[in-house]
């Protein structure tokens, strides 16, 4: 496995040089697959909590990997790739496939514009189930409200009638409000309040709101 991925790297190096967008549909579409592999499985979670959770991977990166891959992050294709790449070769290490068995079903038909699409709506009930789960139970989720920040803007990414997040953090304590920003420009904020997640006022972060639990169902 690992001979393979040194192999791919080396493509990649290559591709870049022609930018090839056959080469790039086809990677997308083998992560799709890759994705319906997990999702068919039941361990589709597990994958995105372990992104979710790496600090050396930012919101912007998160929000490119899983939610607008067919937009190029950065000023060449060279990041997005990449990126790609680590998402593919960690959900084929845990499917327990071999790469075969996945780019055996790889057509290189269907455009960059629509495996973009595929995905967002592939992982965005995903994203809400995830996220409804665990504000059920948050008295004994251990992941931390920075964990839950990003996958929230991880899913609002998933929704293209507005901007894509750029950063989910949360602001020192005592205010320890999640903002979610793209750019400069604030586009929500939560807060946990006495076991609720909230929205609060983007502004006065003491403002409460209502529960996040609707717009997780219906945004």
């Amino acid at each position: 496995m690992k001979v393979n991925y040194v192999l791919v790297f080396y493509t990649i190096l290559n591709v870049l040089a022609t930018n090839d967008m056959d080469f790039f549909r086809s990677e997308l579409e083998n992560t799709n697959l890759l994705i319906d592999v997990h999702i068919e499985a039941k361990t589709i979670w597990n994958e995105i909590n372990f992104f979710v959770g790496q600090d050396n991977i930012s919101m912007e990166q998160l929000t490119f990997m899983f939610a607008i891959p067919e937009r190029n992050y950065g000023p060449d294709t060279h990041t997005q790739l990449l990126s790609e790449i680590r998402l593919q070769k960690r959900l084929l290490e845990t499917s327990g496939l071999e790469a075969v068995a996945i780019e055996s079903g790889v057509t290189c038909l269907i455009s960059v514009k629509d495996l973009g699409e595929y995905r967002r709506l592939k992982l965005k009930p995903q994203l809400s189930n995830l996220l409804i789960y665990i504000i059920k139970n948050l008295e004994t989720y251990i992941m931390g409200f920075k964990h839950i920040c990003r996958l929230i803007g991880l899913f609002m990414s998933t929704d293209l009638r507005g901007p894509s997040v750029t950063s989910a953090d949360v602001s020192p304590p005592p205010d320890s409000t999640c903002v979610i920003r793209h750019g400069s420009d604030v586009l929500r904020s939560f807060k946990y309040i006495n076991h609720y997640i909230r929205f609060v006022n983007d502004e006065n972060h003491g403002v409460e709101g209502q529960s996040i639990m609707p717009f997780l169902r219906y945004y």
